[in-house]
């Protein structure tokens, strides 16, 4: 998969890729960073592990109950981010 900054968040996309670098190694269901890519106009494109599923906004259209299987990986992820330190800023 491949990820594009907004505009003007060059510094901050650069972050996120040296947090994911981190992150990567923390078990299933989190994407896995693959390189950081200057294109020649300055642009910074992200290429990462594609993870097939749904993403969290389709979650929020379901019942809570048909929701709660999906987040379970994603819970996980999250704390153990938390405890490796990761905190989203």
């Amino acid at each position: 998969a491949l990820k594009l900054p907004a505009a003007g968040a060059t510094g901050a996309f650069a972050r996120e890729a040296e947090a994911m670098q981190r992150f990567a190694a923390l078990g299933p269901g989190v994407a896995r960073f693959h390189a950081i890519v200057a294109l020649g106009d300055g642009r910074l494109v992200l290429a990462q592990e594609y993870l097939p599923g749904g993403d969290l906004v389709g979650l929020r259209a379901r019942p809570w109950y048909e929701s709660l299987p999906a987040l379970r990986p994603v819970l996980d992820a999250l704390a153990a981010a938390h405890d490796a330190g990761l905190v989203h800023g």
